[in-house]
């Protein structure tokens, strides 16, 4: 997602509160309001007129303040928490506005503990509004990034380049497969023959089962696949990843 298309999405959905919203799509339009204040501000500024001025700055943050709050409670729905959640950073920001027009050389210490405050209210916000989306389909909707997150999808990869055993094939010419494999093969392909590569196991069924396949052979198929694939340029075998990676996400693993 661009900056461009981010923008639009956030304004072509400018009252939406429901669904998600992945960082991307959050953060280029939290850019997007620090860019256009800065214009704003610069014209307001040129034009010498400090009722003009103020009157432009009430307008340009009406008409953006009901997206971006919706855009927020998507990104908070994306990471599987209520988007009521937002409302924990208005006293966060009230205290900070306060502490700000407080703090004078005369009155440090209480603005100070004001400010200390009021990051105990936003800085979770914060963070979760930095957090990755929440693998797979949550109680607000389907994941926008498609399947997965990459900081999940890499997590899984890594596990299965872990995992036992730690050559797929026995010998330098691939072809002879590890037993462990075969086994795991033959659980997610029944009657599949175990000579043949996976993209041919593939061919004859693209859709395998599974709902049914403990988490061990499903890691032990990815890692499979991406000694098989590596270069990541077979149709067949990137479906059979995702499918894999999903299912190991939809499980909480």
């Amino acid at each position: 997602m661009s900056f461009f298309e981010a923008v639009k999405t956030v304004l072509s959905k400018y009252a939406v509160f429901s669904g998600r919203a992945r960082r991307k799509e959050y953060w280029y339009f939290f850019l997007f309001n620090v860019i256009a204040g800065f214009i704003v501000g610069f014209l307001g500024g040129a034009m010498q007129k400090p009722k003009a001025m103020t009157a432009l700055s009430i307008a340009f943050t009406l008409a953006f303040l009901l997206p971006s709050i919706a855009v927020a409670v998507r990104r908070l729905h994306d990471t599987g928490r209520s988007g009521w959640w937002y409302l924990l950073s208005v006293p966060g920001i009230a205290l900070s506005q306060a502490a700000n027009r407080m703090l004078s050389p005369e009155n440090m210490i209480t603005p100070m503990a004001m400010a200390l405050v009021s990051l105990a209210f936003t800085v979770p916000v914060f963070i979760w509004l930095c957090r990755d989306s929440q693998p797979g389909a949550n109680r607000f909707g389907e994941n926008p990034k498609g399947v997965l997150g990459t900081e999940v999808t890499q997590r899984f990869l890594q596990m299965a380049a872990a995992h036992e055993p730690p050559y797929v094939f026995l010998d330098p010419a691939m072809t002879t497969l590890d037993p462990t494999v075969t086994a795991a093969m033959q659980r997610v392909f029944p009657g599949c023959d175990s000579a043949a590569r996976l993209d041919a196991v593939l061919a004859s069924n693209p859709q395998p089962e599974l709902q049914s396949v403990d988490a061990d052979t499903l890691l032990i198929l990815l890692k499979y696949a991406a000694v098989c694939d590596p270069a990541a340029g077979l149709p067949r075998i990137q479906t059979l990843n995702q499918a894999i990676l999903k299912e190991l996400a939809q499980r909480g693993i």
